[in-house]
């Protein structure tokens, strides 16, 4: 048979529990119970900070600890990781401005292509047409001209790399964005509301107050 060993995190653990346990039926019907819930209010934060008392130093201990290990962990890191990211930009932007550089040539041969179709066309419509046979020169004319697409040349492909559309977008005048793709400035609201209080009108908002219970 073993028993658990009594440390004071188990304590703690079992006063936690036992305050919860003893107020999480609490209503407030009446005066009496309105007391009562504040008086639980201050057990409850004296409880809370018995608990901070005693993590609080394990805490700072292992946060100090965490940032001197990420501190090294950065110093390895950081320099590889801003190579990366300039890497990876040279080679979005090269891929980029080549992929648009053979759109722009596909579709020049494209439509070079088409006007020597239309041309032969209009060759092949008037031979038809000095020839009598007007009909067949109209379906030459009329006929769509459909050309076969430019080959686009792709850029050179590398084993596992590969690459994902990111969509930007920079603002260049404020005042021309519709309503739909604004939000409202809440920090903005909520200094006017704080500072003006029961005074305070902005149409669209509602404004309240809330009562919160400072336990000293």
């Amino acid at each position: 048979m073993t028993t658990e060993m009594i440390t004071p995190e188990n304590e703690l653990l079992e006063s936690v529990r036992a305050t919860i346990d003893g107020h999480k039926n609490l209503v407030v019907k009446d005066d009496a119970g309105y007391i009562a819930a504040q008086e639980a209010l201050k057990a409850i934060k004296a409880r809370a900070k018995q608990v901070l008392d005693y993590f609080g130093p394990l805490v700072k201990k292992a946060h100090e600890m965490h940032k001197a290990l990420k501190a090294k962990e950065n110093a390895f890191t950081t320099p590889l990781d801003e190579m990366y990211v300039s890497i990876s930009r040279e080679c979005g932007r090269y891929k980029s401005e080549q992929e648009a550089i053979e759109r722009k040539r596909a579709a020049e041969e494209e439509a070079k292509r088409r006007k020597e179709e239309e041309d032969r066309r209009l060759v092949e419509a008037q031979a038809l047409q000095d020839a009598g046979r007007k009909e067949e020169a109209e379906a030459v004319v009329s006929a769509p001209v459909v050309v076969a697409p430019a080959p686009v040349r792709q850029v050179p492909k590398v084993q596992d790399v590969s690459y994902r559309d990111n969509w930007r977008f920079t603002i260049e005048n404020a005042e021309l964005i519709p309503r739909e793709y604004l939000i409202p400035d809440e920090n903005k609201i909520g200094q006017y509301v704080r500072a003006m209080k029961n005074a305070a009108k902005i149409p669209g908002v509602k404004i309240y107050c809330e009562k919160t219970p400072i336990i000293r």
